[in-house]
């Protein structure tokens, strides 16, 4: 048995058969319902059942995606398609939505559960909290360091899987709201539209600040094993088959020690927009981020020079074939490209038919005919054949046998008939052999048949048909399996009682500064970060009766969550709780007894996932940012627990270890962020004009939404709705007072609109966020 697995992203029939044809271990697709790459063409039943059939026949194992978040209405159809996926024979689904999660544990026994990169897994307390929730496997975090991965191999006795090649988020796995907050496309909800791909202004500074490099991993994918990745991931379902059929058949080579320089070069032509060994190997500014542009560059194969009568052309520097897609990469833009109309050999003049370039600009291929034919002849014929060894015994007055191995399994045809006295036309072993080779469309062939012939034996066509047809049908049954009944029902969900309870405010805030002006008299509960908290706080906390509870970072690998443990320890009993920001972080504190409150990051978009975490111990939690008003009914409905609903603050857009400044700067890393003037005080602007303002703090910058939730006019519904908590989060602000009064008098019916008004002119406008919008 290997001791890994080549994982390969797919998006359509020929994108399969390319993986397949390549070398893959598994694949990886999304079906037409419910995807994360809805954007990808995906399959449908009658495909699913096609790919299903297709891999296990060739030995490769097949995983879906139902790897977003699903509302209340949505969740029986989840379901509904779980079970056919079941039942079709997929070997696990990836998934991230905790309620589907909890749903699906022990409902499909035989079928694995694969924690999604988007459950935010970057910890040794979150892998273990999946399995022992039964899952058989965990895709950490793409931002996890190799020693936290290491560290999780000690502990964990189910395998982890990691992405070792393609694109790459810019921000934590599952935690980006930036596309969500602009246009309501939920990257949660497989719809990112990418803004971290467009062009942001820092500063006077122009480019594409957001935009990670290709992941790269063909020099550390030793290390990646070594430290305990089992399955290699390669991201890509949106890619052609081309792109899937040469980064397969290349990580297929590395992992074999057999990697050639053209393989490198293939790696690069076929899609690249620079390459990164990324944030687990520390990459850091420019080795992390391409600040010049956001797309594929191919390869560079020359520089534009003016020589030849003033006009621009290049030398080139390799090859180039006609139909091959050639562009300049200038200082400040990018040019459209063109196609090449005819053959260059290396060392050959070649002009260049755009205007407004400079001597200098570099000269790319973006697209190589040689190797998208190259990639589609290796998949364009069969490669992975079933080789079969027979043993046939025929002799007149007996039924015909055959016995046949394919190495592992064993199978036995009996005919129906009894082999008769020929007449005319005996069998021989041509005739037999060329009816039972007939496997058509089928990747089994004859390694070896033996045939024990009497004389003068007739068998029909038809009868010799028969049973090579019944050993096709016996040896895919064989590869196929068949599923047994799933194991539980759908629970159903019962609603609680009503609530009679009083709607209070609750308040987040991130320095003393905030604290001291904070109006004690109007909330109930106050989050704060463990750094600001000392004994002068804790008592005035407790004087005035508000329930304290410590904010945790929101990202920390197993030292960090160790270190912020034993800080607890001092306070445990004068602190109300403490919120979780991860899987890892609730685990942690229920083992040490601490009351726990699931911060939005918990993403219980669903009463399914509020109810797993209540019986998990959890004692209230944030409702997902992501939902409306209409939408938030159905958790204050069916989740029996204490619910908060944000209805102020600038909403995080981003949590990322990347600095939007440090390719400015040019930052080999993050020694320098404690004393940088770019911690505090800056803004990205987009092309539109508008400001996100960014901060740092301990290696992370958290990217704020451009304008506050402002909904005192929402706190009515919300009231009525039965909600414990409506929770105000102050950030950036330094007055944070007269608008905490305000919420609360509009609580109590008294609405005020000079605030409004106050609000847009200092920031620009304001938002509901998606109290009323909701998200794709």
């Amino acid at each position: 048995m290997k001791s890994w697995e080549l994982l390969a992203p797919v998006g359509s029939r020929e994108a399969l058969i390319a993986a397949v044809q390549n070398g893959c271990d598994a694949v990886y697709l999304g079906s037409t319902k419910f995807s994360a790459r809805a954007s990808a063409a995906n399959f449908d039943e009658e495909a699913m059942a096609w790919a299903v059939e297709y891999t296990h026949m060739r030995g490769v194992r097949l995983f879906v995606t139902v790897n977003t978040l699903y509302r209340y209405e949505e969740m029986p159809k989840v379901i509904s398609l779980v079970d056919e996926l079941y039942y079709m024979g997929v070997d696990g689904i990836i998934i991230q939505d905790l309620g589907l999660a909890a749903i699906a544990s022990g409902r499909y026994p035989g079928m694995e559960l694969h924690a999604s990169t988007q459950m935010f897994i970057h910890n040794m307390d979150g892998g273990l909290y999946m399995e022992e929730m039964g899952f058989d496997r965990v895709v950490v975090a793409r931002e996890t360091s190799l020693k936290e991965i290491s560290n999780m191999k000690k502990h964990l006795n189910i395998p982890m899987e990691g992405f070792i090649h393609g694109a790459l988020c810019v921000c934590y796995s599952g935690q980006c709201l930036f596309s969500s907050l602009i246009g309501g496309r939920s990257g949660n909800r497989g719809r990112c539209a990418q803004p971290c791909r467009k062009p942001y202004t820092l500063d006077n500074n122009k480019g594409y600040f957001l935009s990670p490099r290709e992941l790269t991993s063909l020099d550390t994918i030793v290390q990646w094993h070594e430290a305990g990745i089992y399955s290699f991931k390669i991201e890509g379902r949106m890619k052609r088959p081309e792109y899937v059929a040469t980064v397969v058949g290349t990580y297929n080579k590395a992992l074999t020690n057999a990697i050639t320089e053209q393989d490198r070069d293939d790696i690069a032509q076929i899609f690249n927009r620079g390459f990164t060994n990324g944030l687990a190997f520390d990459s850091f500014g420019k080795t992390f981020i391409n600040e010049n542009r956001p797309d594929n560059k191919g390869v560079q194969v020359g520089i534009v020079s003016y020589e030849k009568k003033g006009k621009p052309g290049f030398i080139t520097q390799k090859p180039i074939a006609k139909g091959d897609g050639l562009a300049i990469e200038m200082k400040n833009s990018i040019t459209d490209g063109w196609t090449v109309n005819s053959e260059y050999e290396k060392g050959d003049w070649i002009s260049i038919p755009i205007r407004g370039i400079s001597e200098d600009d570099k000269v790319y291929r973006t697209s190589s005919v040689e190797l998208l034919n190259r990639a589609a002849d290796s998949y364009g014929e069969e490669r992975i054949k079933i080789g079969l060894k027979g043993l046939a015994r025929i002799s007149i007055g007996e039924k015909p046998r055959l016995r046949v191995s394919d190495g592992t399994n064993e199978f036995e045809i009996i005919g129906e008939s009894i082999v008769e006295q020929a007449n005319k036309v005996e069998l021989n072993k041509e005739m037999l052999t060329s009816q039972w080779s007939r496997f058509g469309d089928t990747n089994f062939y004859w390694e070896e048949l033996v045939l024990d012939l009497g004389s003068g034996c007739f068998m029909s066509k038809g009868a010799l048909n028969a049973m090579r047809r019944e050993l096709e049908q016996k040896i895919t049954d064989k590869y196929l399996g068949q599923r047994p009944k799933r194991a539980k029902d759908l629970p159903i969900l019962l609603k609680v009682n009503e609530k009679v309870i009083e709607t209070k405010i609750s308040v987040s805030i991130k320095t003393v500064e905030q604290w001291e002006k904070i109006p004690k008299e109007f909330i109930k509960r106050v989050y704060m970060p463990l750094r600001i908290v000392d004994n002068e706080i804790l008592k005035e906390a407790k004087s005035n009766n508000l329930e304290l509870y410590i904010k945790f970072p929101p990202v920390m690998e197993t030292p960090d969550l160790e270190k912020a443990m034993e800080s607890l320890y001092g306070i445990k009993e004068q602190i109300s709780g403490v919120e979780a920001v991860d899987l890892g972080s609730f685990r942690r504190l229920l083992k040490e007894g601490y009351k726990v409150h699931g911060g939005a990051s918990m993403q219980v978009f669903n009463p399914w996932s509020g109810i797993h975490y209540k019986s998990k111990g959890m004692s209230s939690y944030t409702a997902s940012r992501e939902l409306s008003i209409p939408q938030l009914q159905t958790l204050s409905e069916y989740i029996e627990m204490s619910g908060e609903v944000i209805c102020y603050g600038f909403a995080p857009a981003m949590i990322t270890r990347h600095c939007p400044a440090s390719t400015i700067r040019n930052c080999k890393d993050s020694s320098n962020c404690g004393t940088c003037s770019y911690n505090n005080g800056h803004a990205l602007v987009d092309e539109r004009g508008i400001s996100f303002r960014f901060h740092r703090q301990n290696g992370l910058t958290e990217i704020l939404n451009s304008y506050p939730i402002w909904a005192p006019d929402e706190l009515k519904n919300l009231r009525k709705q039965g909600w414990e908590y409506l929770r105000m989060e102050f950030t950036i602000e330094e007055d944070p007072e007269k608008i905490i009064r305000n919420y609360y008098n509009s609580l109590m019916g008294i609405f005020d609109a000079d605030l409004k008004e106050e609000l847009i002119e200092r920031y620009g406008s304001i938002t509901k966020g998606h109290l009323r919008r909701g998200v794709e």
